[in-house]
Parts: C-alpha cells; sequence; structure tokens
C-alpha cells in the first residue's frame, strides 16, 4: 500500500520531519488552509500555566505519557510503500541519511513494515479531559477562541524502515550505511535484489489527531 493511501485509509496524518520529541498529547495546529503544524509543546504544560497542577505533577504526567509502551497498531501484517521520488518531505525514521544520499536512485525502493502504535489512554487521558473540562468551565469563552484551531495526539505510529535494492549497487548503499554510521537490524539477499530493515521504536512517521474537548 502508498504511504498516501494509508494515512488517508485510516485517517492519519504523515509526520513529515520524524522527530524522536513527539509525543502523546502533544498540541497541534490546524491552519486555515487545512495544514498540520506540529508545537512540539504538551498540553500539560497548558494546565501548569492556568495553575490546575503543580510542577510535580506535570513532571509526573509527562512521565506518564512519554513511557506508554508500544503495542499492535492493529493493523495486520501491513507493508508500505514510500515513494521518495513524490515524497522527499517525508524522512524515514533512523535512515534519513542514508534516504537523502540515495533519494534519486532509482534502483531503490523504500517502505515501513511491522507497525506499531502508541495510544493516549489510562491515567492520562482521564487527566487530561478532567483538567480541559476545568478549563473550559472557568472561561468558556477564551477557551474556545484559545484552542479552536488546537488538536491533540492521540495516536502515535511507529514501524521499521526497509529498504530494497539492486544487487548491482550493493557495495555503494554499504558505503552509505558505513559513512552513515547506520547499521541494520535484518538483512536479506537473492541473486538480484538485496533488502535490509531497520528497527525503529523511537521516532513516529504518522498520527491521529483529536479536537480538544469542548471545542465546537
Amino acid at each position: 500500500m502508498k504511504i498516501r493511501d494509508f494515512a488517508k485509509k485510516f485517517n492519519l496524518r504523515l509526520i513529515s520531519a520524524s522527530d524522536a520529541s513527539i509525543s502523546l498529547g502533544d498540541k497541534v495546529r490546524k491552519t486555515a488552509g487545512g495544514r498540520i503544524d506540529l508545537t512540539h509543546s504538551s498540553i500539560i504544560y497548558d494546565f501548569l500555566e492556568e495553575r490546575l497542577i503543580k510542577a510535580e505533577e506535570k513532571d509526573a504526567l509527562l512521565k506518564q505519557l512519554n513511557t506508554i509502551p508500544l503495542g499492535d497498531a492493529g493493523l495486520g501484517n501491513i507493508k508500505i510503500e514510500v515513494d521518495v521520488q513524490n515524497d522527499l518531505e517525508l524522512k524515514l525514521p533512523g535512515i534519513a541519511d542514508l534516504q537523502t544520499k540515495l533519494a534519486l536512485d532509482k534502483d531503490v525502493n523504500y517502505g515501513f513494515k511491522n507497525v506499531r502504535a502508541k495510544v493516549l489512554r489510562g491515567d492520562p487521558r482521564f487527566y487530561i479531559e478532567m483538567y480541559l473540562d476545568q478549563l473550559s468551565v472557568i472561561n468558556k469563552k477564551g477557551f474556545r477562541k484559545k484552542y479552536r484551531t488546537i488538536y491533540l495526539i492521540e495516536r502515535l505510529f511507529y514501524a521499521n524502515a526497509t529498504i530494497n535494492f539492486s544487487k548491482k549497487i550493493e557495495l555503494e548503499v554499504a558505503g552509505v550505511l558505513n559513512e552513515s554510521g547506520i547499521n541494520p537490524s535484518t538483512h536479506h539477499a537473492t541473486s538480484r535484489t538485496v533488502t535490509y530493515e531497520f528497527a525503529n521504536e523511537q521516532v513516529p512517521f504518522a498520527m491521529e489527531i483529536i479536537k480538544v474537548k469542548g471545542v465546537e
């Protein structure tokens, strides 16, 4: 499945500049043109700013959000194709340097497999919704104005990056890997092609966002 089709089918937003600092509960701003801008700021800081929580409570909530484990994404054994010729802004987690150096080589195919997800649930979700309710009661008009274009990251998707390439450029790819200090987790070769897989549990490539509760 093509990555754009994957995102459309499951109503996800692709993360063009993959970043390990992105977390569940982060605020995302939706522009008038429909573009999604990452703020790299958790909604938890808003609760601290409004004095609904203390610094130690903020730290505890952020720790809970950052330690939510990866789990099954519920997508089956799906494999995703990435066309780097047309999707140059999409950087594959863990191999962005390799992707950049080989992007124009048509003998290289990129993709994702073993898709997993982190989901905003349990205590962190309960407290986020509780404090948002409190904020909306304190200043209903101001709350709607402040959050009308704000969404929250509800799910983050992670996957192992894969590259498949012609055997004839194996030495070239190996050289780029060595230069970049990137090590594949698995390696499979046939008489014509070579496939590398790169384990990734740190950098998400897609997200599911939800509108802030209480904003209509």
